[in-house]
């Protein structure tokens, strides 16, 4: 895997992961450490040269919030055009013993940072929704959230949530 290839697999992921927890009567950030999980090959999307879909798989750790602990586990699918990703779907589900809380990506962008030809940095944020939550997880059901994601290695990356 070529070092952009990882770098995109690891940020393309993190579109999903922004369902870390949070206390339900605030709006409070919550961060979490997450890693790609396979490769994601990018495949051909319609007539234009450029397009392509992408779909990313991840996993996280929730670091706060009313699941802080959990494992999470998502897939995302991109649409590609050159260097700005736009999300088409993502969805995933915060799982812990005693509670869970799964979540809709509803928003998404991803933009690369270029200089002489090279990546040298990328950006992605959107908006989400939780569907259902149950147990500790119960104070996340229905909200809404956004989400921001920055790199912290070439397939790894921090995801910070605000719940609304």
């Amino acid at each position: 895997m070529t070092k952009l290839s990882a770098v995109i697999s690891a940020f393309a992921a993190a579109g999903t992961m922004a369902v870390m927890g949070t206390a339900a009567a605030q709006s409070t950030t919550i961060k979490s450490t997450c890693q790609n999980v396979g490769g994601a090959a990018v495949e051909p999307f319609g007539t234009e040269p450029g397009h392509a879909l992408r779909e990313t798989t991840y996993s996280c750790t929730v670091n706060g919030g009313p699941l802080h602990g959990a494992a999470t586990t998502g897939t995302n699918i991109w649409h590609v055009r050159g260097n700005e990703w736009t999300l088409l779907t993502g969805q995933g589900a915060m799982r812990r013993p005693d509670g869970i809380a799964v979540h809709l990506v509803t928003e998404g962008t991803l933009a690369f940072q270029m200089k002489d030809g090279k990546v040298t940095g990328w950006t992605a944020n959107g908006k989400g929704r939780y569907l259902a939550a149950s147990g500790a997880g119960t104070p996340l059901g229905g909200k809404n959230y956004q989400w921001r994601v920055s790199p912290t290695g070439p397939t790894s990356f921090a995801i910070e949530t605000t719940v609304e």
